[in-house]
């Protein structure tokens, strides 16, 4: 399987409140990469992408990690945020006390596993999933960003979600906030290809983002990533959806 559009669609949202619309890919690890980006949607360095993750005022600093073949994409720039260039992965209030959560895809499935998740603030990082330590160098591509617990049943019900998800206290994940959304969802694999869904939302919250992605198969990791007027997509290079002020942001999710 290649990266294959499958449709935008309309969604009612859990809330009563309206519906929200959802572009979305198939995709494999193998045809998923993080590239920096300087440029409006139009001009974006890739013809099918989707907005990177989470970063703080300015760019091209982000507050997570974005690897791509075994190095990152960023200028090694240091501030007040830490390290900068995506090698390192924390809270976009910077306080490191919460770090962000991540997924990345392993050079090395055989040995280090299909897909390494969790939470972290710098490498080397150890798969949850079998104990492996990775290193930058060992990762095809990485990126962080809001663990939406696909693999806690008792979330699949809208109140004990917005009720125990870990990022309700801060903007992006507040469960009541609707705001655009982008998403990335595993969805399995093995050795040669890992599967994934990558999504862009319309104004919704965050539970709607989990449902949707539980709904299409994803059940053991999602993850929310950048949001709000940073929302963008494009597919073969025609814009699919954007918010209405189309940042700048600093990399994407490309898909082949």
């Amino acid at each position: 399987m290649a990266t294959v559009f499958q449709r935008t669609e309309t969604i009612g949202r859990a809330d009563g409140n309206g519906t929200f619309t959802v572009s979305w890919w198939r995709t494999t690890g193998n045809d998923i990469s993080i590239m920096r980006n300087q440029n409006s949607i139009n001009n974006w360095p890739a013809a099918t992408a989707v907005n990177g993750s989470f970063f703080p005022t300015g760019t091209p600093v982000v507050n997570s990690f974005h690897i791509n073949n075994g190095s990152t994409i960023l200028p090694a720039t240091t501030s007040g945020h830490g390290r900068t260039d995506g090698s390192e992965n924390f809270n976009q209030i910077e306080t490191r006390a919460t770090p962000f959560d991540f997924l990345m895809d392993p050079i090395n499935r055989s040995t280090n596993g299909l897909v390494a998740f969790g939470t972290g603030g710098h490498f080397p990082i150890t798969n949850r999933l079998n104990g492996r330590v990775l290193n930058v160098s060992d990762i095809r591509w990485g990126i962080g960003g809001l663990d939406l617990d696909m693999a806690n049943a008792s979330f699949n019900t809208r109140a004990t979600f917005n009720a125990g998800f870990r990022w309700r206290n801060i903007h992006p994940g507040s469960p009541l906030t609707t705001t655009p959304r982008t998403a990335i969802g595993y969805l399995g694999g093995n050795a040669t290809n890992t599967n994934y869904i990558v999504a862009v939302f319309s104004s919704c919250q965050p539970f709607d983002v989990r449902n949707w992605l539980r709904v299409r198969g994803v059940s053991t990791f999602g993850l929310m990533l950048d949001g709000g007027g940073s929302t963008q997509a494009r597919n073969n290079g025609t814009t699919v959806q954007t918010s209405l002020d189309n940042r700048t942001v600093p990399t994407i999710i490309a898909m082949r």
